[in-house]
């Protein structure tokens, strides 16, 4: 019997390959078997904007939009009925009509790769998700539960979630997106007292109002400065006007995915002022770029600043202690050199090798035998 990297994966996805294209270069060096990337959708306008593209090699195909021609039909009916590993990004995309098809093939070779439920939004919209949620997911779960071998969620809190929604316990394990990513491991003794924030320009979400706010509480040094990188998203024009007016803040633009570890690594620190984020790419972009990271306890990547005691955690939407976190670290040398040189250090536990290797044996664990694999980050 052949071992499972020798069969085929499949990989339904509601857009292309992005924020996992370094576990998908991974893969596609160790797997043995052909991969196979089906996308509902092309990238989005703001993907394009910041250089996303799509790429692959002889040992991966690609079927992307169009996937209603008679081409893409016959193949992807051809790809349903195949003995294969199908691995599912979400439940709630375009590709829920294959979740479907597969589910009727009776193939149960099939992984769930899943954010926690996005609890975001007005006073009155989160009640409602929190009263609607749990009956939603428990829905998910009696209808495609048992067609999937392991559920992969994005964060420690996200498995506590799922398991409270009636998931199995013993399915569920923590998982990451991990972009092709090339850690920078040098040390420095220098502060420049310089911070980022990078993405998108989004108040509901992404937090910016927060800090924004804690910004203005601050008092103005000429010996600091918080650059902005995106200016994309709903709040962009906002945020770029009051940068604009602000002494200490620079609008820079957006960066090109491939140069963000470099450009992040001539800071000092970056922050991720999350009110909702179902993972958040900045805490595992800081420990590449060696730099601290101060993030909001509601994005579900902030345990990889808990962890790897690189940065500091603060309640989500408090712009006091958002405030006295960026006083603290550019008032204290000591603290930034430490979040470098412990980020530098974490970086083996978040490179693609170790996320890559925990995938696979996660499928070893649950379509072969032996012990359930430990998550290299926790």
């Amino acid at each position: 019997m052949n071992s499972i990297e020798y069969k085929q994966l499949i990989w339904w996805r509601d857009v292309p390959i992005d924020v996992e294209w370094g576990l998908l270069d991974y893969l596609s060096k160790f797997w043995k078997g052909k991969i196979v990337i089906v996308c509902a959708n092309d990238f989005s306008s703001e993907r394009v904007s910041c250089s996303w593209k799509k790429q692959g090699d002889n040992h991966m195909e690609f079927i992307i939009g169009n996937l209603d021609s008679d081409i893409n039909k016959n193949k992807i009916t051809n790809l349903i009925c195949s003995d294969s590993i199908h691995l599912f990004s979400g439940i709630r995309g375009d590709h829920h009509k294959f979740l479907n098809l597969v589910k009727k093939s009776k193939d149960n070779n099939c992984i769930l790769i899943m954010e926690s439920p996005s609890l975001y939004g007005s006073k009155m919209k989160c009640t409602i998700k929190k009263i609607v949620y749990p009956f939603l997911y428990g829905f998910y779960n009696l209808k495609y539960g048992k067609m999937f071998k392991a559920l992969l969620v994005m964060g420690e809190n996200a498995k506590d979630i799922y398991v409270k929604y009636g998931w199995e316990k013993d399915k569920i394990f923590e998982f990451m997106y991990l972009p092709k990513i090339e850690s920078i491991a040098k040390k420095s003794d220098n502060c420049n007292s310089r911070g980022l924030y990078i993405g998108r320009f989004d108040f509901e979400t992404k937090g910016l109002k927060t800090l924004m706010d804690a910004i203005d509480k601050m008092h103005p040094r000429k010996k600091w400065q918080i650059d902005f990188v995106g200016g994309y998203g709903k709040n962009k024009d906002e945020v770029i006007e009051w940068c604009s007016k602000k002494e200490n803040v620079k609008f820079l633009g957006s960066w090109p995915s491939d140069d963000v570890i470099q450009n992040m690594a001539k800071y000092d620190f970056c922050i991720a002022p999350s009110l909702y984020d179902g993972w958040n790419m900045t805490p595992l972009q800081s420990i590449s770029a060696g730099i601290g990271c101060i993030i909001s306890d509601n994005a579900g990547s902030t345990s990889l600043i808990k962890n790897s005691k690189s940065g500091a955690i603060f309640k989500a939407g408090n712009v006091n202690e958002l405030k006295q976190l960026l006083e603290y670290v550019i008032d204290d040398n000591e603290i930034k050199i430490k979040w470098k040189n412990n980020a530098i250090q974490f970086q083996k536990c978040v490179c693609n090798a170790a996320v890559g290797e925990y995938f696979v044996k996660i499928l070893r664990f649950i379509f072969e035998e032996g012990g359930a694999p430990k998550c290299p980050w926790t």
